[in-house]
């Protein structure tokens, strides 16, 4: 893949939901990834998925919307590097996601499938 060099640096995904807490053990239990609370104010805790420190390079902020989020989007596609493409797919369907590509080797990508969450979000799963 070519280096694109820029200033500009996606720091944030919503991914819309139906059930909070059930998205939250979905991509607890596919990907083993664990809310925390990413802003705390007087009148509330927002919980997501942080990686890494604000401000640094590999900061990222992935959140969970419903209709109550003011700023709740359509489906979403989002894609994930993976240390093992197999495994971590396999656990996606055993999580409850739908198998929308399966494991492929596509000219020019990476090892590569992608599966739906249980709303219908499009997942992407890059091997690393």
């Amino acid at each position: 893949m070519p280096t694109i060099l820029t200033t500009v640096v996606p720091v944030q995904l919503k991914i819309r939901v139906a059930n909070k807490e059930r998205a939250r053990r979905f991509y607890e239990d596919a990907f083993g990834l664990a809310q925390q609370v990413i802003r705390h104010t007087e009148d509330a805790d927002y919980d997501g998925y942080l990686f890494g420190d604000y401000g640094q390079p590999g900061f990222f902020l992935l959140l969970l919307v419903d209709d109550t989020d003011f700023d709740c989007p359509g489906r979403s596609t989002l894609g994930l590097l993976v240390p093992d493409l197999d495994t971590i797919h396999h656990q996606a369907l055993l999580a409850g996601a739908t198998e929308t590509v399966p494991i492929t080797d596509a000219d020019g990508m990476p090892r590569a499938s992608a599966v739906t969450d249980p709303d219908g979000n499009w997942i992407w799963l890059y091997q690393g």
